[in-house]
């Protein structure tokens, strides 16, 4: 079998492809049945090795067929999407190989825009990019709508269907893909006109009205460009907008006057005393994520795999590190490999304070090890500072670093796992928007602590349902940390306290059911309140729309300007 290092010199992973399938075809065969059988449908690496994991058996054969062509292409591809077209292993198998042969013809220089097309007849579909969590909340965020809306149909007497619509601009900007939930409908709209959000949401209402033969009741928002697009459309069709929650201290104030220096004054601007938000927090999914207590539910198959993921002493491309005292409870974090998420911060709190380096080990599940898989300059930059980190402190035997985690449903049983051993979660970030991390590990019943910058200083009420560390102050974070250890030591009962503490604040505020009853109440109550006073804010609204197409669409239309300066001799 080749090796490593005699594939690097090959001229491409086409070349390559045929040799990798003719040495593992039977295996390869059973693993894509297999991944299609669970209704998978974009292929990540993760989820690949699970199921090759299943299929073979003998550990030493595994890791020669992983070591020759097919590792060596497994770790050098990007992730695949694959489309409704490809339904079978078989539909699978033979678009791969027609797609192995057209490009085996391309010139290696080849653009992908200019076979993209002929790929997607062919089922395959472009990835996702560096989105996941985007994906997830939207998709459980429709998924609680829907079902809050068939029921009270149902209990209304009703025999139809809600119709649920999700807009989504990829990152070029190049086309709008609208997907229609109830009848699940995929529309491709191809317009380079769309890369400005004023003509891109002119284009998503015009669709919208013609799929839903009528306008829709409400619009929801999410995140910055969405929040955008939402506001035009719900100004346009004159319907009630719910958008994403943000706000920090002074922001609203200090906008009651205010100047766009070389446009306008404002001097009666937005009124302080006006109630600002009504707010519906989301949640996380209860089916995948719930208390590490409810025993009959639990994800025992995924045990073995846990265990090898915290424990083995073998350094892989899974993980780094090892844990020399399994006995001692576990301080748990997972994120982004990013200055903002801080997950070197956590490792430097940790490596610091010798009284929690006593108490508890410390696991993160972050990004790579190798800055060279790395594209990111900021992701690559904190890698080397987590491995300088490691060294610094003398880390090794007390830390266990985890390549980043896609399966959910792993990762659900993963915050169980540590919650069994009475460990917690920790969310270090410089600022975190909502934190969705902090949701998923409250619900399963792990003690958390997250940043007091942003979304989490409002999930939690400190002391009770879980702790806000401030991450500006490092010694203080990881003393607040270690109380709370020594305190659980000496007090078992503390823990299950604080556990209990945040199942409860979950239960009563950060569920999708209580999310999605919130929205259609307010914004059934909004909607009539529109109908009652239709003319109060109309003047307004008039005055505020002359200056979006007078001044504001003008500016947005001035494209960014290059400079070079020539360096003088």
């Amino acid at each position: 079998m080749a090796s490593t290092s005699a594939l690097k010199r090959a001229d491409s992973l086409v070349d390559t492809m045929p040799e990798a399938l003719r040495q593992s075809r039977y295996h390869m065969k059973r693993c894509f049945a297999k991944y299609i059988e669970k209704g998978r449908r974009l292929m990540k690496l993760p989820h690949l090795m699970d199921e090759m994991e299943m299929v073979i058996d003998d550990k030493e054969e595994r890791t020669q067929l992983l070591e020759g062509l097919l590792g060596y292409i497994l770790c050098n591809t990007k992730k695949l999407m694959i489309n409704e077209t490809l339904s079978t292993a078989s539909k699978l198998q033979g678009s791969l190989i027609v797609a192995e042969a057209a490009l085996s013809a391309l010139a290696k220089e080849t653009p992908y825009e200019s076979f993209e097309l002929r790929f997607k007849e062919w089922g395959f579909e472009k990835g996702w990019g560096a989105t996941a969590e985007i994906v997830v909340y939207v998709l459980d965020q429709v998924v609680a709508m829907e079902e809050e809306l068939l029921l009270r149909i149902k209990q209304q007497g009703l025999n139809v269907k809600p119709q649920i619509l999700v807009v989504n601009a990829p990152n070029d900007g190049w086309f709008c893909s609208i997907d229609f939930y109830s009848y699940l409908m995929n529309i491709v709209l191809f317009s380079p006109r769309s890369l400005c959000c004023f003509h891109f949401q002119q284009d998503a209402t015009n669709k919208i009205l013609e799929l839903m033969e009528g306008k829709p009741d409400l619009i929801i928002g999410n995140y910055t460009d969405g929040n955008l697009v939402a506001s035009l459309m719900a100004s346009k069709l004159g319907i009630t907008l719910n958008q994403s929650y943000q706000d920090r201290p002074g922001q609203y104030e200090s906008h009651s006057a205010f100047t766009l220096p070389r446009l306008y004054r404002v001097v009666s601007g937005i009124n302080v005393f006006d109630p600002k938000f009504n707010i519906a927090a989301p949640g996380a999914d209860q089916s995948v994520y719930f208390p590490h207590t409810e025993k009959q539910r639990r994800l025992t198959s995924f045990h073995p795999a846990i265990e090898e993921l915290l424990f083995s002493k073998v350094d892989n491309s899974e993980h780094i590190g090892y844990l020399e005292d399994k006995k001692k409870p576990i301080i748990f974090s997972m994120a982004r490999l990013d200055t903002v998420k801080n997950i070197s911060g956590i490792t430097e709190w940790y490596g610091k304070n010798k009284k929690l380096r006593n108490l508890c080990n410390l696991v993160v599940v972050a990004g790579f090890f190798d800055p060279s898989k790395s594209k990111d300059r900021e992701e690559m930059a904190e890698i080397k500072k987590m491995h300088l980190l490691i060294e610094k402190y003398q880390l090794k035997g007390q830390i266990r670093w985890i390549a980043a985690q896609t399966d959910k449903h792993r990762n659900s049983e993963l915050y169980r796992y540590i919650a069994d051993s009475k460990g917690a979660f920790v969310q270090p970030a410089l600022y975190e928007a909502f934190g969705l991390t902090v949701i998923e590990a409250m619900n399963c019943g792990l003690p958390t602590f997250a940043t007091n910058q942003g979304g989490p200083a409002e999930i939690i009420i400190d002391g009770v349902s879980g702790f806000l560390i401030d991450p500006s102050n490092g010694d203080k974070s990881s003393e607040k940390i270690a109380d709370f250890f020594q305190k659980s030591k000496e007090d078992a009962e503390y823990w299950n306290k604080i556990s209990a503490g945040g199942l409860s604040r979950i239960y009563e505020c950060y569920t999708w059911k209580i999310y999605a009853n919130k929205v259609l109440n307010m914004g059934s109550i909004y909607s009539f309140w529109k109908h009652l006073n239709k003319d109060q804010k109309q003047a307004k609204q008039r005055y505020l729309q002359m200056l979006s197409h007078l001044l504001l669409r003008d500016l947005a239309s001035w494209g960014p300007v290059l400079f070079v300066m020539e360096q003088k001799s």
